[in-house]
Order: C-alpha cells, then structure tokens, then sequence
C-alpha cells in the first residue's frame, strides 16, 4: 500500500526540520566550543603553528 500524501508530507516535514536541527547544532558546536584540532574546526588545523 502507497502511503498518502500527507504522510510523504509529514516525513518531507520530519526530514526538513531534523536536518536544520542537525545543523544548528552543528554551527553551536564549532563557533561557541572552540576547540581548534577537532574535526568540527577543519580537523589538522594548527592553531599552534605561529608562536614556531
């Protein structure tokens, strides 16, 4: 059985806010916990290499 429109309509909805979700999480992760060295901040970034 074929599902219905409202229901590729909720999963489409469901789908489009857990990515925003995602995302926001993402952008707060990298820019308020600064944590140079990680893969959220461009991983073998070397935030050490300028006092060499």
């Amino acid at each position: 059985m074929a599902p219905s429109r409202l229901q590729l309509g909720l999963r489409a909805a469901y789908s489009g806010i857990s990515s925003v979700a995602g995302f926001s999480i993402f952008l707060v992760w990298t820019v308020v916990y600064r944590q140079p060295g990680t893969a959220a901040m461009g991983g073998l970034e070397c935030w050490h290499c300028g006092s060499w």
